[in-house]
């Protein structure tokens, strides 16, 4: 599995795809791509568009608790302005851009 899941995943794939958070920061939610770990799908890898890929996992029952799951239309403008922000503040290497379809 790759950063091509945000397309919200395939069936099977338990918490795949992209969410938005529950409570603004800063005026304003936080999206997250969230990917099952390899064979234990009870916890989740997080990539953010400021920060890249989370060293911490998260289990799925506490980000469904924190965010809700949206489809990439919803989540483009967020994390490409994130994203694009992030690029300028000297965060490095870490950010990910996503293809959204």
């Amino acid at each position: 599995a790759g950063a091509d899941m945000a397309d919200g995943g395939e069936e099977g794939d338990g918490h795949a795809g992209l969410y938005r958070s529950r409570f603004l920061q800063a005026g304003k939610p936080i999206f997250v791509l969230a990917l099952p770990k390899t064979h234990t799908r009870s916890l989740c890898l997080i990539t953010r568009p400021s920060t890249g890929q989370s060293l911490l996992e998260e289990s799925s029952e506490e980000l469904l608790k924190r965010y809700e799951r949206v489809q990439p239309r919803q989540a483009r403008e967020g994390w490409t302005s994130v994203y694009e922000a992030a690029k300028h503040d000297g965060y490095g290497g870490g950010v990910r851009i996503l293809q959204f379809l």
